[in-house]
């Protein structure tokens, strides 16, 4: 498996392997990695069978590799994964979504591809929230007062 990740790490030849500063330069790299996958797959569904698609597949050496680095104390990979249509949908949902999920994410997802604005939408919001994770990371390794902008996020929310 560290061959694989030394594999992954040497097509990024033109980043430095020196872990990022908080000084903003090239060298601040943020990796986020969408995975969507096809109508009718599902890593969690797929999970007994061990027949994962290519998205699943990638998004699962992907987090691989992020734990892996983490370990170093980077943290600039942010791998998102998404169901597809026609499957149980992996965000959370609150008690109206669910009625309408139970209904978009079954027979009417694999024939018409409903649920699939529902997943985009999921994928733009993890998208932002791993900004925003990236963000704070490097505030706080500079040592940036995050209080105000905590602050201005309750009240936006």
């Amino acid at each position: 498996m560290s061959e694989n990740i030394g594999r992954i790490l040497e097509t990024n030849s033109d980043i430095s392997n020196e872990p990022p500063t908080v000084k903003q330069d090239c060298a601040d790299v943020v990796h986020i990695s969408l995975f969507f996958d096809g109508t009718g797959n599902n890593k969690d569904v797929d999970e007994e069978k061990k027949k994962w698609s290519n998205p699943a597949r990638l998004w699962r050496n992907m987090n691989i590799l992020k734990l892996d680095i983490e370990k170093n104390g980077i943290k600039n990979i942010y791998p998102i994964y998404i169901s597809g249509v026609g499957t149980k949908f992996n965000g959370e949902l609150n008690i109206f979504q669910r009625v309408l999920a139970s209904a978009e994410d079954k027979v009417m997802g694999l024939g018409a591809g409903t649920g699939g604005t529902r997943r985009l939408d999921y994928g733009k919001d993890q998208f932002n929230d791993a900004l925003s994770q990236a963000l704070i990371h490097e505030a706080k390794k500079a040592n940036i007062d995050l209080g105000k902008y905590t602050n201005e996020k309750k009240t936006i929310a």
